[in-house]
């Protein structure tokens, strides 16, 4: 019974699983549910569905322990990008990015299997952009300041 002015068991209880003890707790619960994404995309991947080798890739991109894998997350992300898949392309132009990278700590960003390139990342953003992505224009234009003319050039030509 909850009185004025005295927290309830049930409310400490509560803050302390929103707390630090939460999040410990979730991750056996997270690695699960990333397994289940990964075999729920896998055999449309592997078929040549450019929507599921694009979210597929993406279980690797940012997964718990053995799930996670840079270079087998770039390749299936890069497999649909090739073929048009709009966020797979954005998704690209996030990986080679110097600044942003695998969206990792910098430690990391040595395990990812894609060089990180400035011009490569606007010429997928600009891709992506011309295939209706809404935030790539503004990545673009942001990888765009740091560029030399030549670069910028360059990158329109990839």
């Amino acid at each position: 019974m909850l009185t004025p002015g005295r927290p309830s068991l049930a409310l400490a209880v509560l803050a302390l699983l929103l707390g630090g003890c939460f999040s410990a707790a979730t991750v056996p619960i997270k690695a699960a549910y990333e397994e289940e994404e990964r075999h729920r995309w896998e055999a449309k991947a592997k078929d040549g569905n450019p929507e599921a080798e694009y979210k597929y890739g993406m279980t690797f991109c940012c997964g718990l322990g053995a799930f996670y894998n840079n270079v087998t997350a770039s390749e299936w992300v890069c497999k649909a990008a090739r073929k048009g898949y709009v966020k797979a392309q954005a998704q690209v132009g996030h990986f080679y990015r110097k600044d942003k990278g695998f969206g990792l700590p910098q430690k990391k960003l040595q395990d990812a299997s894609l060089p990180q390139d400035d011009v490569l990342a606007s010429a997928w953003y600009g891709i992506a952009a011309k295939q209706g992505d809404g935030d790539a224009p503004r990545e673009q234009a942001a990888i765009a300041r740091r560029l030399t003319t030549e670069e910028v050039a360059r990158s329109r030509q990839l």
